[in-house]
């Protein structure tokens, strides 16, 4: 209770500020969940769009996944964000060995990778890595501001919108307004990601819009990246899963399926997950054997 108290009434109001770098595979567990989703034996192509994008780690993560699992389907994956230095980081999409960034206070992009899982994602280029050609070519990328309801429009319809880590420094007025404007981006019953922002904010919204939470694999998705510990002195840090609220589902959940389609897909991914080991992925060559 005291902890809930000091997060809700002091801590979530500390500064907000945004940050432009993240991390490859930051999220593995929630990367299988989509990829699992998405398997869904259709043949149509898929379209990933990534908003605050960063650096592109996110979405160079998820295509190589999905083209390793998935590669019969033709997958494309569009990259936005409102920083030009990090769109242009993105397209450049070489990164630097090591743990820590000299230029931030973050780790590397590269950090916590296994062997096997950087030589899947890159080619060593000199004092960096770049990734792989056939990953590079599946992306676009593209500096604008999701809070203007022409750039959301300009950028269609999608399989996922991943919308993770840059609504949370918002006002909860503006994340609402913004996560409002980006649902119409998911095709109908395809799936919106969104993860570091205010739990209330979220709840208010998408509880009410209908969209269903999928809630497989839920502790080991919500609770993934380590880099969010410290609860409750740290406005970010996960929230302990409480149960007992009505809203738990909704609330702690990240990965959300649209109105308008089946829950076939959702309801059936449980036992395929399981089957994904999390510390590794297959490399697309080692995929088609």
């Amino acid at each position: 209770m005291f902890g809930r108290f000091m997060h809700q009434h002091h801590v979530r109001y500390q500064d907000r500020h945004q940050s432009h770098v993240t991390r490859f595979l930051r999220n593995l567990p929630q990367l299988n969940v989509i990829c699992v989703l998405l398997n869904d034996g259709a043949t149509e192509a898929l379209s990933i769009a990534s908003v605050g994008c960063s650096t592109g780690a996110e979405l160079y993560s998820a295509i190589w996944l999905l083209q390793a699992r998935i590669n019969a389907r033709g997958i494309r994956g569009m990259g936005i964000d409102i920083s030009t230095w990090a769109i242009a980081a993105a397209c450049e999409a070489r990164y630097p060995h090591g743990t820590a960034r000299s230029d931030t206070d973050m780790p590397a992009e590269v950090s916590g990778l296994t062997d096997a899982q950087q030589s899947g994602l890159f080619d060593e280029d000199g004092e960096y890595l770049r990734v792989h050609e056939r990953i590079r070519d599946a992306c676009t990328w593209t500096v604008g501001d999701v809070r203007d309801p022409a750039t959301v429009e300009a950028l269609g319809q999608h399989d996922v919108v991943m919308a993770n880590n840059f609504l949370g420094p918002m006002s909860d007025n503006e994340a609402i307004a913004c996560l409002q404007g980006l649902m119409p981006m998911v095709k109908p019953g395809r799936y919106l990601v969104v993860e570091g922002i205010d739990l209330d904010v979220k709840s208010r919204v998408l509880g009410p819009a209908g969209w269903r939470p999928v809630t497989e694999d839920l502790e080991q998705v919500y609770f993934a990246d380590y880099w969010k510990r410290g609860w409750p002195w740290i406005r970010w840090a996960h929230e302990p899963i409480d149960r007992r609220r009505m809203d738990w589902r909704v609330r702690y959940s990240t990965i959300f399926q649209a109105p308008g389609g089946t829950a076939a897909s959702v309801e059936n991914v449980a036992t395929t997950v399981a089957s994904i080991p999390l510390s590794s992925a297959r490399s697309p060559a080692a995929a088609k054997q």
